[in-house]
């Protein structure tokens, strides 16, 4: 198995300063610095999968019924700045339409920053590069930080909450 790179702070208790070293971390790796690997448990490894196989499930769009299937059914998605707070059935129809759109992802590099797990719960903090090809082969990218929370209901886990900070 690979090891995944992650940061882990000392302090878990200090919001604003992993808010700010994740900032300043997203900024790092938009300029290709890398950071060293350390293993996860096998618990961080297995919610880490999730994320794996539901990011790959939004390839195309062709899989948004398995990618729902993943979902937690009391699921929301906030971008900060937005005023709006995305429940799963918003969210699904809104990437539906993105999809019947003709937008496609084209490419996505993700980076761990953080992942704890705590009961039933397991915590994310990933940086995601996406490019896309839209509706006339109209290229775009973005790069947000997402910070999620996973729930395990029995033996199960699903995605919960995602706040996304835009970076670029």
């Amino acid at each position: 198995m690979i090891p995944i790179p992650i940061i882990r702070f000392a302090n878990k208790k200090n919001f604003i300063m992993k808010k700010i070293l994740l900032t300043v971390f997203g900024f790092l790796l938009s300029s290709g610095i890398t950071f060293s690997q350390i293993e996860l448990s096998p618990e961080e490894q297995e919610v880490v999968q999730k994320t794996e196989e539901l990011s790959e499930l939004l390839k195309n769009g062709d899989e948004l019924d398995r990618y729902s299937e993943m979902l937690d059914d009391r699921y929301s998605r906030w971008v900060i700045g937005e005023l709006t707070v995305s429940k799963k059935d918003e969210w699904l129809e809104q990437l539906n339409e993105w999809f019947n759109d003709g937008w496609k992802i084209a490419s996505r590099e993700r980076q761990l920053v953080e992942v704890e797990i705590e009961e039933q719960f397991g915590y994310i903090r990933r940086i995601v590069e996406e490019n896309y090809i839209g509706p006339d082969e109209l290229p775009s990218s973005s790069i947000s930080a997402l910070d999620e929370i996973w729930t395990n209901d029995e033996g199960e886990w699903k995605l919960y909450r995602v706040t996304v900070l835009p970076i670029r």
